[in-house]
C-alpha cells in the first residue's frame, strides 16, 4: 500500500499547486474576454505558447534530467542543480538575442511587447525549473506554498491593474511577471535553494555532465513535437484569419483545457512515485491499476466537459463573442484522449532512460 499512499500524497501536492495557478487563469478567463480586446487576448495567448514552446528548446528539458538523477543520487545534487542553472540562464540570454524575430507578422504583435516576453519567460520558467529542484530535494510542500502565493498575487494585481486601472494587456504582463516572480523568493528563502548551487562541486564533477546531458537531449525534441500540434495551429489561424481570431480560438479553448489540469496532475505524481518506486517489488501490478484507474478518469473527464459545452451551460463564464465557440468544445477533447495512452506509457519510458524509442514514436506516430 506504501505505493498507492505515496502516488495520493503526490497527486494531492500537485492538485493543490494545479488548483492555485491553472485553475487561476481559468478564474481569470472573464476579466480577460471582458476587459481585453480579442486583438490583445490573442497576443496573450500567443506569448503563452511560444514561452511553452521555446521552454524546452532553450534548455533542453535538463531539468528533467536534473530530476532523474538527484533522485537516484542526492550526494551529486549540487552539480546536477547548478548545471541547470546556468543552463536556464543560457536560454534568457539566447531568447534575448532572438528578440527582434518577434517582429515577424506571423506573431501578431508580439515584437511590440519583446522585453514583456522576456521578462515572462523567465518570470515562468525558473519558477517551474525550482519547483523541480523541490520534488528532487523532496520540498514537496513548498510547490503548493509557492503556486498559491503565485496565483493570489497574479490573480489581486490582474483585477487591480486590468479592471480597475484599464491598463489592458500591459495588466497582464504585470500581474504575470510580479505574480510567478513571488514563487522564486518562496523557492529561495523558504526553500533556501540556493545553498543547492555549488560551483566547486559544478567543477569537480564535470564527468557526470555527459550521462546527464544524454538522459535530457532526446526529451526537447519530443516535447517540441507535443507543442507543435498547438502551436501551428495559432499561426495557421493567426496568419489566414488574423490575431482576433486567435484571440476568440484561445477563449475557446480554455473550458477544454481543464481536462490537461488533471491530466498534469496525474503525469506529475505519476513520474515522481514511478522514480521513487523503480527498485521495488510489485511494479507490475501497481502500473497495470494506475493505468486502469487513470484512463477511467481521463474519459469520464472528457465526457463531462463535452456534457457541459452546451451554451446555456457556459454562458456565463465568457463573453457574448466567445460563447458561439462551444461547439468546438467536443472536437478539442476528443484528441485529448487519443493521446492517454502514449503520454502514461512515455514516462515509464523516460524512467529507464530509453528516450530514443520515445522520441521515434512521437515523430512518427499519425
Amino acid at each position: 500500500m506504501g505505493k498507492y499512499k505515496n502516488l495520493l500524497v503526490n497527486v494531492g501536492i500537485f492538485g493543490l499547486s494545479a488548483v492555485a495557478t491553472k485553475l487561476m487563469a481559468f478564474i481569470l478567463m472573464p476579466l480577460y474576454t471582458l476587459y481585453l480586446s480579442t486583438e490583445e487576448y490573442g497576443i496573450m495567448d500567443m506569448a503563452t505558447i511560444m514561452v511553452t514552446t521555446l521552454f524546452p528548446v532553450l534548455t533542453l528539458l535538463i531539468s528533467e534530467g536534473m530530476l532523474r538523477f538527484t533522485l537516484d543520487d542526492k550526494s551529486k545534487a549540487a552539480f546536477y542543480i547548478t548545471e541547470t542553472m546556468l543552463v536556464m540562464l543560457a536560454s534568457c540570454v539566447l531568447l534575448a538575442i532572438l528578440l527582434p524575430v518577434f517582429d515577424l507578422p506571423i506573431f501578431g504583435g508580439l515584437g511590440r511587447y519583446k522585453i514583456w516576453f522576456l521578462l515572462s519567460y523567465a518570470a515562468l520558467c525558473f519558477p517551474s525549473v525550482m519547483g523541480t529542484v523541490a520534488r528532487a530535494m523532496d520540498q514537496m510542500k513548498l510547490i503548493a506554498y509557492a503556486s498559491i502565493l503565485s496565483a493570489l498575487i497574479m490573480g489581486v494585481l490582474a483585477y487591480v491593474l486590468i479592471a480597475g486601472m484599464n491598463l489592458g494587456l500591459m495588466g497582464y504582463f504585470y500581474s504575470y511577471i510580479v505574480g510567478n516572480g513571488s514563487a522564486i523568493l518562496v523557492y529561495l528563502f523558504a526553500g533556501k535553494q540556493y545553498q543547492f548551487i555549488d560551483f566547486t562541486v559544478w567543477r569537480n564533477n564535470a564527468s557526470l555532465r555527459k550521462q546527464l546531458w544524454r538522459y535530457s537531449l532526446p526529451l526537447a525534441p519530443n516535447s517540441l513535437c507535443n507543442q507543435i500540434q498547438t502551436t501551428v495551429s495559432r499561426f495557421i489561424i493567426t496568419g489566414v484569419l488574423g490575431i482576433s481570431a486567435s484571440g476568440l480560438y484561445a477563449a475557446a479553448s480554455k473550458i477544454p483545457n481543464l481536462l490537461n489540469v488533471l491530466q498534469q496532475i496525474v503525469q506529475q505524481a505519476w513520474q515522481l512515485s514511478a522514480f521513487q518506486e523503480f527498485k521495488s517489488s510489485g511494479l507490475k501490478h501497481f502500473y497495470d491499476v494506475i493505468w486502469r484507474v487513470y484512463h477511467a478518469l481521463m474519459s469520464v473527464g472528457s465526457a463531462l466537459v463535452i456534457t457541459l459545452s452546451l451554451r446555456s451551460s457556459l454562458g456565463c463564464l465568457c463573453s457574448a463573442s466567445s460563447t458561439r465557440h462551444g461547439l468546438l468544445y467536443p472536437f478539442l477533447c476528443l484528441p485529448f484522449i487519443l493521446v492517454l495512452s502514449t503520454t502514461f506509457l512515455a514516462r515509464f519510458i523516460r524512467l529507464i532512460c530509453v528516450q530514443s524509442r520515445y522520441l521515434w514514436q512521437q515523430l512518427w506516430e499519425p
